[in-house]
């Protein structure tokens, strides 16, 4: 079949505690705080908040992540041919793993001090590994097994955009994310890559030496399954595949450098296929 490159569209996790609503019910908000913000009208409800004692992010954010993974792809159906496509999952076991480094920027805006809306746009660069073994007929009724190591390198633009809710409890915080991300790829493939990825966040909401600190656990699932098409030659082919493990633990920390000036990074792993690393820096105003 040639070489036949898996891809995993990810590292689209936009780093969704940039703005997570802190609850410290004890503080009055600094006027020069309010004055900072760039707009007079969002986030909506802000008056509410500020009566009830909590302290809000400023509205508008931008910033720029950095995320590099390794994750192995589950081939779960393989269809080729030259013209009409068969069936040949059979036929070929497919091992398959697959490096992606991910730039992303991003903009959000908090529409209400719960609310907050986002888009993104980056570069990716999708590394390969693919063992394939076929298992061919010969004549006389036999069969006979040939393994193919493939690699590549694909490049390619994403866009995307997601939604965050959040709320918070003394010192304590919750946030729920769901984003959507598409590229599309050089290389073999025909037509863009999609997921759709969803995230809730828990945990502590402090300061340290007087630096606003944010730690958290949380979990992730990658809505990731996808028919991949391309082709190899005069080969046509389509792929079923998806991760491993959908679902991932994250392990997360966001430290505030000044009031519009954020840093966080985090961990992500479910001891089966992924290794997730992000980092980024934020401005908000």
């Amino acid at each position: 079949m040639g070489k036949i490159r898996m891809v995993l569209l990810a590292g689209l996790v936009a780093g969704t505690v940039w703005g997570q609503e802190q609850a410290a019910a004890e503080l009055d908000v600094p006027e020069v705080w309010q004055n900072e913000s760039w707009s007079s009208f969002l986030p909506m409800m802000a008056e509410e908040a500020y009566k009830q004692g909590h302290e809000l992010p400023l509205p508008f954010g931008v910033g720029l992540n950095f995320i590099t993974l390794k994750r192995d792809i589950e081939v779960k159906e393989i269809r080729a041919g030259i013209g009409q496509l068969h069936d040949v999952t059979d036929l070929v076991a497919v091992d398959a793993t697959t490096y992606v480094d991910t730039l992303i920027a991003r903009v959000d805006a908090w529409i209400l001090p719960f609310l907050n809306l986002y888009v993104m746009g980056g570069y990716l660069e999708n590394e390969s590994e693919v063992l394939a073994s076929f298992t061919i007929p010969t004549s006389g009724g036999g069969s006979t097994n040939v393994t193919l190591n493939s690699s590549g390198k694909m490049r390619g633009m994403l866009m995307g955009g997601g939604i965050t809710l959040a709320a918070g409890y003394a010192n304590f915080f919750l946030t729920l994310d769901a984003n959507y991300a598409s590229t599309k790829l050089d290389g073999v493939l025909d037509e863009k890559v999609q997921v759709m990825i969803y995230t809730m966040r828990t945990g502590w909401n402090g300061k340290v030496n007087q630096t606003p600190v944010r730690i958290w656990l949380g979990g992730m699932y990658w809505d990731s399954e996808r028919v991949v098409k391309g082709s190899a030659g005069p080969i046509n082919f389509e792929v079923l595949q998806g991760p491993v493990d959908p679902f991932n633990l994250t392990l997360g920390t966001n430290v505030d450098l000044a009031r519009n000036i954020q840093l966080f990074a985090e961990y992500a792993f479910n001891f089966a296929d992924l290794q997730m690393l992000t980092v980024g820096a934020a401005y908000r105003f």
